[in-house]
């Protein structure tokens, strides 16, 4: 995964935080490789994205629902939630949500 994003926080807090990911270019190799003709990010990686950037580790997910394609140069704002062990996050972009998923981490 290398170079497939750009991320900084925009909001840290104790049980909250919101992440910024700029996603790279169609010619990175994830793009190249996942439709090459209609370059999409998978969505598995979204969930191993943020679990890498809050550093946990899954022990399950929880829930899963992906709405919107994210795409090559996408610009992704990532609002995450922590209860107990679980994190729930929303990602949109422009307001509109894109994807919603939970996992429970060590």
């Amino acid at each position: 995964m290398d170079n497939l994003y750009q991320s900084r926080f925009l909001k840290k807090e104790e049980n909250s935080s919101e992440i910024e990911i700029v996603f790279a270019n169609k010619e990175h190799e994830i793009f190249q490789a996942h439709f090459p003709t209609n370059q999409l990010l998978p969505g598995f990686l979204q969930i191993d994205i943020i679990s890498q950037i809050l550093s946990k580790k899954i022990v399950s997910i929880k829930k899963a629902k992906f709405l919107q394609p994210i795409l090559p140069n996408d610009i992704i704002i990532f609002y995450t939630q922590d209860k107990e062990k679980t994190t729930k996050v929303i990602a949109k972009k422009d307001g509109k949500k894109y994807s919603e998923f939970s996992f429970v981490s060590k």
